[in-house]
């Protein structure tokens, strides 16, 4: 492995970084060329409106909530936290991966099903 390192540094001496900056990770060895810039803004990710069929993603749903205002939308997703209010109410934390935010349910005894 050590010989194999040291080939690579070898062959590739030219894109080697030897900046001596103080807050550089002392476990790299001068071995990888990349510079980590923190001041780069991070582009935001596309997301589809949809995902299969009808259903919304929650992402869509932080990004631009006003048009689903008054509207019965259908989400798809993971129940993250379930709790029971009291005996009549039921919520329900709903994540379906298309950003870090989740959606709250909340079900009352009158819904169909309950």
């Amino acid at each position: 492995m050590a010989e194999t390192l040291t080939s690579f540094a070898a062959e590739n001496a030219s894109q080697i970084s030897t900046s001596t900056d103080s807050r550089a990770y002392a476990g790299d060895k001068g071995l990888v060329g990349l510079t980590l810039n923190r001041n780069d803004p991070i582009e935001k990710k596309v997301v589809a409106e949809h995902s299969y069929g009808h259903r919304i993603r929650i992402a869509k749903l932080f990004e631009s909530h006003g048009q689903y205002m008054d509207h019965i939308v259908q989400i798809c997703g993971w129940a993250r936290r379930t709790s029971s209010l009291n005996k009549n109410v039921f919520s329900i934390h709903i994540h379906d991966g298309s950003t870090a935010e989740e959606v709250q349910c909340v079900i009352d005894s009158t819904m169909p099903n309950y």
